[in-house]
């Protein structure tokens, strides 16, 4: 048996977080001393708090971390909401692209500005180079959508 440092050692986790999963219902120590309240934990619980963590670590919250255990850890389960979870990666990936291209070509604009117009003249209002933003045209309805309202926020 492991004491409950011990096993959050082992697994680079915290104590704070074992007993937060144990509040929950995500993970419980094996056995709890009555008289002291000591938790402890077999051997066979670091391959389940590993998976944990490492799902955690992934992008996974602690809900849908339950919904995979209390599946037992459903193997065609898992490959789904990994497979989800690449495309809500790749997604967020795609609108920081495009976040990028958009600085560059307002701050590219900004430049050329400063470059033909000289520094000391006035400035076009920033509303009149928010044309220069650049689009998507590869994303889905939906990636689209996310795209311009975060741009626009």
């Amino acid at each position: 048996m492991l004491k409950i440092g011990e096993i959050a050692g082992l697994c680079g986790t915290s104590i704070k977080a074992l007993r937060h999963y144990n509040r929950i219902g995500l993970f419980k120590p094996e056995y709890v001393d009555p008289s002291s309240n000591y938790r402890y934990y077999g051997e066979d619980q670091i391959k389940k708090l590993n998976l944990i963590l490492d799902l955690k670590n992934i992008g996974f919250s602690l809900k849908e971390i339950s919904l995979v255990l209390k599946s037992g850890v459903n193997n065609e389960l898992l490959l789904q909401m990994l497979g989800d979870k690449k495309k809500q990666s790749e997604d967020t990936i795609k609108l920081e692209e495009v976040k990028i291209e958009n600085i560059d070509s307002i701050a590219a604009g900004i430049e050329a500005e400063l470059k033909i117009n000289g520094a000391d003249q006035e400035e076009k209002p920033f509303d009149e180079r928010l044309g220069r933003l650049v689009s998507l045209d590869s994303a889905e309805s939906g990636g689209r959508q996310a795209i311009e309202e975060a741009i626009w926020l």
